[in-house]
């Protein structure tokens, strides 16, 4: 288990860092299954590889567009146009 940085915390996880990781399809956008997102959740999302750093830098730039609590959230393209299918990330929730 990995411990929170100092003034980070989740009432239901207070103890660990909340991480994950996917693979954004060649869509328009994608949902991500997790069940430890809360209506009040912020989630961070970070590019793995250079196709998904390309797409953050560009007028697709994903971003957190729903949040479902205990279910899933979404990450959608700004610009509507679908990713290519190779982008990857790792994602933190606060």
């Amino acid at each position: 288990m990995t411990t929170r940085p100092q003034g980070i915390t989740n009432p239901d996880f207070p103890d660990q860092v909340l991480v994950g990781t996917f693979t954004f399809p060649a869509a328009i956008s994608t949902v991500i299954t997790d069940s430890r997102i809360d209506a009040g959740s912020v989630i961070t999302l970070v590019p793995t590889n250079a196709a998904a750093a390309t797409l953050v830098g560009g007028s697709k730039s994903p971003y957190v567009s729903a949040k479902v609590a205990g279910v899933s959230f979404t990450v959608a393209t700004a610009s509507g146009v679908a990713a290519s299918g190779t982008e990857t990330f790792s994602y933190t929730i606060v």
